[in-house]
């Protein structure tokens, strides 16, 4: 897999100079990401000797070397015999953006059929088709046919089963300031699926989180055992969830529809964190670059009444508790108050707090507290008439204090969430120069935050219950044995008809008590789903 995101050479096949050309398009995102290794072109029948400078070629053995990745835009018709052209010269790896396979009925399931057999014949790997391929931040590699800039550099992947959705998921992260390590959209799966791209990011050191959106899971036990071995965060967005989007999906990439409730199960043990908004992904993201939030014990804190408000709310629906930071704390708060109306507690009004040099101080006790596992801020960048001396409010709401912010959050290695709201011009130019995550709302900081604190619980939990003794281990699987023999009977397998997957799935949190028990126990699950 290295060389499909890390490759020294690379060939376009169609590519041609003409204004209309889509390969051309993928050539420019090349040169405009600053991608430095070898490039080449192939255009059957063409006469052009160079495109943008790079040497054309009329087939693949005309090539002065055995490039290590192909990229194929070319009409359906042409790929198998292209795609053997390929493995015959020596190529092994290969994407194919193409569209027309499978998703469109039985001719299209004949291409991909004849175009599987080529590659398999000839050791040949390929992502797709129907996708818009693969891209690295790190060495510029950029394979899709749509023009684009190249994204902030960071530790978020993403793997979608739909190049649209991924397209858009870019632009998102260029309009929030969240970096990109590497990109993978694997369109109808023929070859390389999910599975094996999750693997490999699991093991990059440029990936820090893992997003995936998927219409999808042709092998979900893959998906889960690939996922239990990976130390990263993973958020899954699985769409094709009702009848009318199993249709657009299976018009789409061909998906096929998965058990919803055994999905959700197994991805729950698997830790996989299942998102349900598909902007989760930005906010997850944004979530898992602070530090981690290892407790329940929330301060909050805005000069925003009405803010204040609206986060306890959210707070306690996402299970977090009010954080108690000492008395001696809220004595200091009282030297810091301007008219003394307003009595400090948690959530903390700091609507009465004017001289903005406070806030370091305030930052600091709070996350420096022992009562307090994290913290939460909401202010607002308005748009106000500025003066020459700036009034007391324009301070208020128009001053910088994310260092302020960012020295409590590394010096306490605890997180602080922040919502700043203002007009758009305002936003976009805050998120790109302040080094820190901004979040657009506190519902969606405080859900984001609250999936943070889910992860870290269950890895802590894992880690924990994996140090059982072995013989305590042994004693368990036995026990486990009795159990289901006297609930089954020793007939249970063979039975003609057996209990149904409900009743089976209600009665499993009875015997599955330990997590290394729970491997055996959603073995025996899948095979009887």
């Amino acid at each position: 897999m290295e060389k499909l995101f890390y490759p020294e050479s690379i060939v376009i096949f169609g590519l041609s100079a003409k204004s209309d050309n889509i390969p051309r398009l993928i050539l420019e995102n090349l040169l405009r990401w600053g991608y430095k290794g070898r490039i080449f072109g192939v255009h059957p029948g063409g006469k052009e000797t160079q495109v943008y400078g790079i040497s054309m070629h009329g087939s693949v053995e005309a090539l002065p070397m055995v490039p290590d990745l192909a990229v194929l835009l070319i009409p359906a018709r042409y790929v198998p015999e292209t795609v053997e052209a390929c493995g015959r010269f020596g190529i092994r790896y290969l994407t194919l953006l193409s569209g027309g396979f499978n998703e469109l009925g039985e001719e299209g399931e004949a291409l991909a059929q004849k175009t599987v057999e080529c590659a398999r014949q000839y050791g040949l790997r390929f992502v797709g088709p129907n996708c818009l391929a693969v891209a690295n931040t790190r060495n510029g590699l950029c394979l899709p046919f749509v023009p684009i800039h190249k994204p902030p550099t960071g530790g978020f992947s993403l793997i979608s089963q739909s190049g649209g959705l991924g397209i858009f998921q870019w632009n998102q992260l260029r309009n929030e300031n969240v970096g990109l390590a590497k990109f993978a959209s694997i369109g109808n799966k023929l070859d390389i699926t999910e599975i094996e791209i999750l693997e490999y990011l699991g093991r990059d050191p440029d990936t820090r989180v893992i997003g995936m959106y998927l219409e999808s899971v042709v092998d979900g036990r893959a998906l889960v055992e690939a996922a239990r071995k990976i130390e990263k965060p993973i958020l899954i967005y699985k769409s094709s969830v009702t009848k009318a989007g199993q249709k657009a999906a299976m018009s789409h990439t061909a998906a096929l529809a998965s058990d919803e409730s055994v999905m959700d199960s197994a991805f729950k043990e698997a830790g996989i964190i299942r998102l349900h908004h598909f902007n989760d992904f930005i906010d997850a993201a944004k979530a898992f670059d602070l530090p981690p939030l290892r407790g329940n014990r929330m301060m909050i804190m805005s000069p925003i009444g009405g803010g204040c408000v609206i986060m306890a709310d959210n707070c306690e629906k996402n299970g977090f508790s009010m954080a108690d930071p000492g008395e001696a704390f809220y004595d200091d708060m009282q030297k810091k108050g301007n008219a003394g109306i307003i009595k400090f507690s948690n959530p903390l009004d700091l609507g009465d707090v004017y001289d903005m040099s406070h806030y370091a101080s305030i930052f600091h006790g709070v996350l420096h507290s022992e009562g307090v596992d994290g913290a939460i801020f909401f202010s607002q960048w308005p748009d106000m008439p500025h003066k020459e001396e700036k009034d007391v409010f324009t301070r208020l709401f128009q001053t910088d204090i994310s260092r302020e912010a960012i020295g409590a959050v590394r010096s306490s290695g605890k997180p602080l969430g922040a919502v700043i709201l203002g007009t758009s011009p305002t936003l976009d130019r805050l998120k790109r120069n302040f080094p820190y995550p901004l979040f657009n709302s506190p519902e969606s900081m405080i859900r984001a935050l609250a999936m943070q604190r889910d992860y870290h619980a269950r890895r802590a939990a894992l880690a924990g219950e994996n140090a059982a003794p072995l013989a305590e281990t042994t004693d368990a699987v036995r026990g486990l044995w009795g159990t289901m023999r006297g609930m089954w009977g020793r007939n249970f397998w063979k039975s003609s008809a057996p209990m149904g997957l409900a009743h089976r799935k209600a009665l499993w949190p009875q015997v599955l008590r330990k997590s290394w028990l729970r491997r055996i126990g959603w073995d025996i699950l899948w095979c009887l789903r």
